[in-house]
């Protein structure tokens, strides 16, 4: 009996999670993987599209979707879905998945995906910076605390992205830049329950993404990925 393998991708939001799969399907198109479509309750980003990048619904829409068949949860202030049904089916004729999903909700994936028979699960966590990194700042830059200066790092970076993709910084927006820079401290330290961690600066508002293949440690990241997925 053949083994197929779920990769679930995680990281902090902006950490490049979704350039680095974009990159893989890209520059590697022979390795053939299901991507699942997550459920979300945000408003699309420039350029995203209901169906191919995620399907869009209500809040209220995810969190009535049956829970039989939907991994559903909170992900900071927004909702998602996994459908797993889906995910298993695509399982039987795919031998590799790769699902981009948030932290907590992987460890509730891996307890509902356990007991499907030949399917090996590995976690691969991608940060944007190191605890070494997050000390050196507050050593030199004075921030009170961890997730204060892992905030500072993030906050920067998703501006960036936001500018890149052409939004105004509505109060709305910078609220939401807000809260996902909060949290990127607590979920830099989910990592350490992957079975892999993939450190990398060049995150989602690096233009090292635009290249064929990936400059600078875009690439780097994305050959430690190639590396993973095939051995």
């Amino acid at each position: 009996m053949s083994i197929h393998r779920l990769i679930i991708l995680s990281g902090p939001s902006c950490a490049g999670k979704t350039p680095l799969l974009d990159a893989l399907q890209r520059v590697y198109p022979h390795l053939d993987f299901y991507r699942p479509i997550l459920y979300s309750s945000r408003k699309p980003r420039p350029g995203e599209r209901d169906g191919i990048h995620f399907h869009f619904r209500s809040p209220e829409e995810i969190q009535q979707l049956p829970q039989e068949r939907y991994l559903v949860g909170q992900v900071r202030h927004i909702w998602q879905a996994l459908d797993l049904h889906e995910l298993r089916s695509a399982l039987q004729n795919q031998p590799l998945a790769i699902a981009e999903i948030y932290p907590t909700l992987a460890k509730t994936l891996v307890n509902r995906c356990s007991d499907w028979l030949s399917l090996h699960i590995e976690r691969i966590f991608v940060a944007p910076v190191t605890h070494e990194e997050i000390e050196s700042l507050i050593e030199y830059m004075s921030f009170p605390s961890p997730h204060q200066a892992m905030a500072a790092v993030m906050a920067h970076k998703q501006v960036l992205r936001a500018m890149q993709q052409g939004k105004i910084l509505s109060p709305d927006e910078l609220d939401d830049i807000r809260q996902r820079a909060s949290r990127a401290y607590d979920e830099l330290e989910m990592a350490k329950d992957y079975d892999y961690i993939l450190i990398n600066h060049d995150t989602e508002d690096s233009p090292h993404w635009r290249f064929t293949p990936p400059l600078g440690q875009a690439g780097e990241t994305l050959a430690r990925l190639y590396k993973i997925l095939t051995n």
